[in-house]
Parts: C-alpha cells; sequence; structure tokens
C-alpha cells in the first residue's frame, strides 16, 4: 500500500510539472522558436559572411541536420492562423531586423532541408497579421 501511495505521488508531481503543450493556438513561444532557429541562422550567416571560397559553397549548399530537424519540428507546430503570425513575427524580429540576414535565404531553407513547410519572403515591412496557416503548411 505505502508503495502505491508513494507512485501515485510521483506521478501527480510528474503531472504537476509537465508543461501543458497540447493547447491549440500556443504550442510554441517566440522565445522558443528563436532557439530552435539558432542553427540555421548561424548557418545563413556564416555562409553570407564567411563563405565565399569555392570550397565553401558545398558547405553552404546544405544547412545543418540540427537546423533541418528543428525546421521539421516547427513545421509540426504550426496549427493555426495565430501560430502562423507568431512564427512570421518571430522570423522578422529575429532573423531580419536584428541578425539582418536576407529575408529570401531564410524563405529557402525549408526547401534546402527538404522540410514539409513553406516560409514565405519576409521583408522588415511584411504584415504578420495577415499571415495564415493555409499559406505555410503544404498539403500532401
Amino acid at each position: 500500500m505505502k508503495k502505491l501511495v508513494k507512485i501515485t505521488c510521483y506521478v501527480l508531481i510528474l503531472l504537476v510539472l509537465m508543461p501543458n503543450t497540447q493547447v491549440k493556438g500556443h504550442e510554441h513561444s517566440c522565445s522558443n522558436l528563436k532557439v530552435k532557429l539558432v542553427p540555421c541562422l548561424l548557418h545563413l550567416k556564416h555562409c553570407r559572411h564567411r563563405c565565399t571560397a569555392p570550397s565553401c559553397a558545398a558547405e553552404c549548399r546544405t544547412p545543418p541536420l540540427s537546423c533541418c530537424l528543428n525546421l521539421g519540428m516547427i513545421a509540426r507546430k504550426v496549427n493555426s492562423d495565430d501560430d502562423a503570425k507568431m512564427m512570421c513575427s518571430c522570423i522578422k524580429e529575429k532573423a531580419i531586423e536584428k541578425d539582418k540576414l536576407s529575408g529570401s535565404d531564410v524563405s529557402r531553407l525549408p526547401k534546402a532541408c527538404l522540410v514539409d513547410i513553406r516560409i514565405p519572403v519576409i521583408h522588415a515591412k511584411t504584415d504578420c497579421s495577415r499571415w495564415k496557416e493555409k499559406n505555410i503548411k503544404r498539403r500532401p
């Protein structure tokens, strides 16, 4: 009986401590998305600033595996128009405005990674409030 009480207590503690990721439209925050984009953004910065030699061209053709895996996670979590707007705003804030990366370079990442998501080109004047989930997700 004591063992059952202990197990029940542990399970309850785990349930309380686990983050709730099942609420539609709130599956990931902007800060989490920015963290997931770090390998991709580092790749783009490296290739833009330091990768001009022919030997570097092959290295810059394909993003690192960590970038591609994270893009796949992001793609699976864009499930609503609010998610799409948040994704646009985060990319705009981090990649375009702060890191001064090219919106067209960012939009090419999913194709280079073979990830089933479309990221339209984002500019400093892009109105993220108009983004819709259907414009980002690719349907089979």
